[in-house]
């Protein structure tokens, strides 16, 4: 569950965006993400989660007080092709993702992947985004995510869903409520705020 209330002014007054700043349609097509980094961040833990981050070309980087709040909260479908076996091992995974790479026409029917939105995490003033994805060993996805490493790509659609339909030119205050998942399309936010307040800050507008 995600509530969002924001009144926020746009802080350069400018229309630059990013990538994930589309608001009109959803973008429906598969396209290639490298990934830069992987980093299980707690593995000791029963249920690790990795930090991914991810690029591809045209995921430019732009200073996040110019992103646009009406975009928040969108998210990103991934799809990974599926090994033979619930217990293959990583060489047959990677095997497994290379073939999917280099087939041909829609590279595989639907049925061939496993498939599962996450919410789109900007990486500040950095090109790209970034995951977060806690292991479940009866998950579909998420234990093949966690074979992925530097160099290897998937496969994402997006960005995608309503969002969290914030305005992106009044003024105010701020008010959000997440559970679960639901609380990493709050990074953007604060990193919108921050990047707003020093950018008003440093042009004497704050009141």
């Amino acid at each position: 569950m995600c509530v969002g209330v924001l009144k926020a002014g746009v802080a350069s007054g400018g229309v630059v965006s990013t990538w994930a700043d589309k608001t009109v349609e959803d973008n429906n097509a598969w396209e290639r993400w490298a990934v830069r980094m992987a980093d299980v961040v707690n593995p000791r833990e029963k249920r690790p989660v990795v930090h991914l981050q991810l690029h591809r070309s045209g995921a430019n980087a732009s200073d996040p007080s110019d992103w646009k709040p009406s975009t928040f909260g969108r998210y990103m479908l991934v799809r990974i092709p599926k090994p033979e076996s619930s217990r293959s091992t990583t060489e047959e995974f990677k095997t497994a993702l290379r073939s999917s790479m280099h087939g041909d026409g829609e590279r595989g029917a639907e049925h061939r992947y496993a498939i599962r939105p996450y919410t789109i995490v900007r990486r500040g003033g950095n090109p790209g985004m970034e995951l977060y994805i806690r292991r479940y060993e009866g998950g579909e996805l998420s234990p093949l995510i966690h074979h992925l490493r530097v160099g290897d790509q998937l496969e994402m659609s997006g960005p995608r869903g309503l969002g969290l339909h914030l305005d992106d030119d009044s003024t105010g205050v701020v008010v959000g409520v997440a559970l679960g998942t639901c609380v990493y399309t709050y990074y953007d936010i604060i990193q919108y705020l921050i990047a707003k307040h020093e950018y008003e800050e440093s042009n004497g507008q704050l009141m």
